[in-house]
């Protein structure tokens, strides 16, 4: 969480410029694991592991739709959510659950 490629530091620097929050899909699901813990995962993997050998570590789920929501209830901020997901869907959303699953 917050390292490269993360949505987070995009979502915080968006809230802060007042700008939508931009979402590609609100239903995809998206596991949270801190830097030091995905470190310790390869590092395990490593120590521990043989060729083909496939290691899998438990960790909290969510959707970038709630990760939105609750990124925008932490900082009370009022900024809108857009979905990204194809240019017939283009549109301002207040809610990521307001869209329908494909």
């Amino acid at each position: 969480m917050g390292s490269r490629g993360s949505v987070i530091p995009l979502f915080l620097n968006q809230i802060k410029k007042g700008e939508n929050i931009t979402i590609t899909d609100p239903h995809m699901t998206r596991f949270l694991m801190s830097l030091d813990e995905a470190v310790e995962l390869v590092l395990f993997a490593f120590e521990h592991g043989n060729q083909g050998d496939l290691f899998v570590n438990k960790a909290p789920a969510g959707t970038v739709g709630d990760l939105a929501r609750a990124i925008r209830e932490l900082f009370n901020a009022d900024n809108d959510s857009k979905d990204y997901r194809d240019p017939s869907r283009r549109k301002v959303i207040r809610d990521p659950y307001v869209l329908e699953k494909k």
